[in-house]
């Protein structure tokens, strides 16, 4: 069958047009101005100027041949001269860049003629580009007026020469010894071509470039013209060849190394004696044939086209035979055209090397399934008879066929049959199904997870699947299920969803449950399963703790096993899996019992609080992790808990009372209190004798931001101060919060505050609470350490408890020495202000000098900025008293030097 005489085109502004252009070194005149120099002599009008420049780069216009032209060389000689032919592919396209002696310029220097063309993008050609080695087309005038007047060809189109065709390639390759160096041209290139094939595009970085010695650049083109009939014309395009390129030195061959050419025809002579250790090249001479086997399906093919001149005709027939079948060959790998051809025609070159090509043309088919092949029902037939057709039921056959498909191989055709005929056979074999000593391919993996996935796949998997669980039924141990299903998934296989699910949840069942009294968790927990099928037990336990949520009343978490969870990946649970990610992260506070360190300790109870919002319906939790919440859980993260946490407070409660200063805690409390129709306004108002543990928790809280000392009556600081001591005596009695710092700090302040009372004249009967006495006798240490219990955050000025009761104080402390026009008043106030006394508790009368510490405390509170401001608050409604004066900077503000916690408030004075 002989090819067309029509070159290659490429569609521009006309119909059919190549592009090209001419560059050479000329002297002319254009538009009336002389020129002269290296320029572009003619170009395609559909050629931009940006895309010409491109090509130019491309140009090499040094032609150093190993015999130069002489200086009057006859036409003949001319015609025969050595002349470079390179094809380069690039993104612009491919490339072709034909060089040729074209005498000396006007000035005597050596000139050649550069033809450029940059070939279309077509989907089938049919002419090899090597054909078009010496094509009366190329330009290639001699001397300066030939250079002057040469133009593109008129055809606009660049013919097949006679240099290179069938007939010369077969006799060139009928030489023996020609087909191992063929062969070798392949094994290197095959990796290069078939990325350019899969990615589409022709510029793919190559990896190593083949330097090829001959003795001309004729025998040079009919090297690469044997190379291109090994496979399809348009795959022939994305190799970058040179059929002249001088390698002197070692500049020479870096530059070659860096080049867009995969296979550089050199001189013999440039490679005598010049060893080549370069990293990315590799020399294969036809003097010295390559004698190692060949490895790649490319090169095993061609080796079996070439064993002898019968196998090689028939092979370039056959090839050119299956390419007319298909319209597009833009997709087709080196090796497939060959591959096809021995499929369509067993024995074409089996024959020469039956076992090694039977491997090559499974490989090729299976890797290259070009998009054409989908409308040629015949080649599908063809190649499914041929990778599928095998009647062996042994799974490891067909694993091991999938493991060979390469990862560039698209998941359709032939490779989803090799899939299904893998899972078909291996869910009837129980062995291959629990084979825990079973390797996982990547490849494998790749294709069984694309079909599986599939529609066809998902609809094959379900009486599949019934197959496996059949295969296994008879292996008396009750995790066979669990093996089967983790090893089809370790293998790639994506099983049934439902189905599976019903599989797998007495497994899911075992691992949620709280104890294990047959061991069937343990023997779940030995099992070495693929992540997916664990994320897949996860799933299934979420599902059954929430069916426990609904079918128990009430439950305490966590109750799993911490050994399960390490075993779902050391506690690694999705947040989506709300359930098991509780009981997780609980199992994972609990850990810190015994060892609990504040920052590490605090994010875990956060993320423990967060989880519960996952848990379904009511809950309770452990002692432990209850003790673990309240002493470390940050009160921000408790704000809102969850609706079903029924001992919350067991936990609320402490960490309220760890952090009493927080504005969230205040918020908190307010809102509790608010939803139990108690607001806090109502316990300044009203009088209760009892109340919850939450409730006192609240009011021992809300008394650090509640402003009782200036901005409450006397009445209603009383009445809110017993309740504090009512909340303070319940608290005592509550183990979780018993010795609280917030409780002592709130009965100190409720203490200070009912003592103003009394000594404004009102009655102050306290609860009966054990802890009182011990408190009245330290209070005034108390307030001396730490002022500022008194004060809610940002309160400031006098108000109406403190400048009456330090009055009386004062006149009290004067006994006898009070000045007679002062003393009826002085004696009828004091005696109302007794009388109260006399009848509140013991522990509140005789507080004399508690109210001076109370004041003196609450003037360290407000600080030195504010001394003299409350000073004359003082000392106007002591209303002038004789000595007031003098006692207020003695007892309450004193000029002496301060200690303690006041020296370091206002400093010494």
């Amino acid at each position: 069958m002989t090819p067309s005489a029509e070159g290659p085109t490429s569609p521009g502004s006309e119909s059919g047009a190549v592009r090209q252009l001419l560059y050479t070194n000329a002297d002319r005149v254009v538009d009336g101005v002389r020129t002269g120099g290296w320029q572009i002599l003619e170009q395609s009008p559909a050629l931009d100027d940006v895309t010409a420049s491109r090509l130019l780069a491309l140009v090499e216009p040094r032609l150093n041949p190993v015999s130069p032209l002489s200086g009057f060389p006859t036409p003949e000689e001319i015609a025969n001269a050595a002349r470079r032919y390179a094809q380069i592919p690039t993104d612009d396209g491919t490339v072709l860049v034909h060089t040729a002696p074209a005498g000396a310029d006007a000035t005597g220097r050596p000139n050649t003629m550069n033809h450029v063309v940059l070939l279309a993008d077509e989907e089938r050609p049919s002419v090899c580009t090597a054909d078009l080695w010496r094509s009366p087309d190329w330009c290639v005038p001699f001397g300066p007026d030939e250079v002057r007047a040469t133009a593109m060809p008129a055809s606009n189109r660049i013919r097949a020469g006679q240099s290179v065709s069938d007939d010369s390639v077969s006799d060139f390759m009928a030489v023996p010894g020609r087909g191992a160096v063929l062969v070798a041209l392949a094994e290197i290139l095959d990796g290069v071509l078939a990325q350019r094939v899969n990615r589409s595009a022709t510029s793919v970085d190559k990896t190593t470039t083949v330097l090829l010695p001959v003795p001309s650049t004729d025998e040079a083109a009919l090297w690469v013209g044997a190379l291109q009939r090994t496979c399809a014309p348009r795959t022939g395009r994305l190799l970058g060849f040179s059929t002249l390129e001088r390698v002197g030195t070692e500049r020479d061959l870096e530059a070659l190394a860096a080049s867009g050419i995969d296979l550089a025809c050199v001189p013999e002579q440039d490679l005598a004696g010049m060893p080549i250790h370069r990293s990315g090249l590799a020399v294969v001479d036809p003097q010295a044939p390559p004698t190692s086997a060949p490895a790649s399906a490319w090169a095993r093919l061609v080796a079996a086209m070439t064993a002898d001149l019968g196998a090689w005709v028939a092979g370039v027939e056959a090839v050119r035979d299956v390419l007319d079948l298909l319209e597009d060959h833009r997709d087709v790998a080196p090796g497939w055209p060959l591959a096809m051809a021995e499929a369509c025609d067993p024995g074409l070159l089996a024959g020469r090397a039956e076992e090694l090509v039977g491997k090559a043309v499974e490989h090729e088919l299976v890797a290259c399934q070009p998009g054409a092949i989908a409308g040629n029902g015949y080649l599908i037939g063809v190649v499914n008879d041929r990778v599928l057709g095998s009647a062996k039921t042994e799974p490891g056959h067909w694993y091991s066929r999938l493991s060979a498909v390469p990862v560039s191989a698209p998941v359709t055709g032939v490779v989803t049959g090799l899939a299904r005929k893998y899972v078909e056979t291996a869910v009837r074999n129980p062995r291959w199904l629990l084979d825990p000593a079973r390797q996982v391919s990547r490849r494998a993996f790749r294709c069984l997870d694309a079909w599986s996935r599939s529609a066809e796949g998902r609809e094959a998997l379900v009486p599949l699947l019934e197959a496996a669980v059949h295969a296994v039924s008879q292996d008396p141990r009750e995790t066979a299920v669990l093996i089967m299903v983790d090893r089809l998934v370790r293998d790639g296989v994506n099983p049934p969803g439902a189905r599976t699910d019903e599989l797998l949840i007495p497994v899911a069942r075992a691992l949620a449950a709280e104890q294990d009294p047959m061991g069937q968790r343990a023997r779940i927990l030995g099992l070495d399963l693929d992540r997916r099928c664990r994320d897949a037990l996860m799933r299934l336990v979420e599902r059954v703790l929430e069916e426990s949520a609904g079918a128990e009343s009430s439950r305490t978490l966590p109750w799993m096993s911490e050994e399960v969870i390490a075993w779902f990946d050391g506690g690694a649970v999705a947040p989506a899996l709300g359930e098991l990610a509780a009981q997780a992260v609980l199992i994972e506070l609990a850990g810190l019992i015994d060892r609990p360190v504040a920052g590490p300790a605090a994010a875990t109870a956060e993320r423990a609080v967060k989880a519960l919002h996952g848990v379904v319906g009511g809950f309770e939790l452990r002692p432990d992790v209850v003790r673990l919440l309240a002493d470390f859980a940050p009160i921000d993260c408790l704000e809102a808990p969850p609706p079903g946490w029924r001992n919350v407070w067991d936990v609320l409660g402490p960490a309220l009372l760890r952090e009493p200063d927080s504005p969230t805690s205040a918020r908190i409390c307010r809102e509790y209190l608010a939803r139990r129709g108690h607001p806090e306004a109502v316990f300044a108002q009203s009088v209760f004798n009892r109340f919850s543990v939450p409730t006192a928790v609240c009011l021992v809280v809300l008394v650090r931001h509640t402003a009782l000392m200036t901005r409450y009556s006397v009445q209603a600081a009383g009445t809110y101060a017993r309740h504090i001591l009512l909340a303070a005596a319940i608290l005592d009695g509550d183990p979780l919060v018993a010795r609280s710092p917030a409780v002592a700090m709130a009965r100190s302040k409720a203490l200070a505050l009912l003592i103003l009372v009394v000594w404004n004249g009102q009655q102050v009967d306290l609860p009966d609470a054990p802890a009182l006495p011990a408190a009245v006798q330290n209070l005034d240490a108390a307030l001396d350490e730490d002022p500022s219990v008194l004060a809610a955050p940002g309160e400031t000025g006098l108000g109406e408890l403190l400048p009456l009761a330090v009055t009386r104080v004062f006149w009290r402390g004067r006994g006898s020495d009070i000045p007679d026009e002062w003393f009826d008043s002085v004696d009828q106030d004091l005696r109302r202000m007794e009388y109260a006394e006399s009848r509140s508790n013991a522990q509140l009368r005789n507080c004399d000098n508690t109210v001076v510490v109370i004041a003196r405390s609450w003037a360290a509170y407000l600080g030195a900025g504010q001394s003299e401001t409350l000073r004359a608050a003082l000392l106007e409604r002591m209303g002038g008293a004789p000595g007031a004066e003098r006692w207020l900077d003695k007892r309450v503000l004193p000029a002496k030097e301060a200690s303690g916690l006041r020296r370091r408030l206002f400093g010494g004075r």
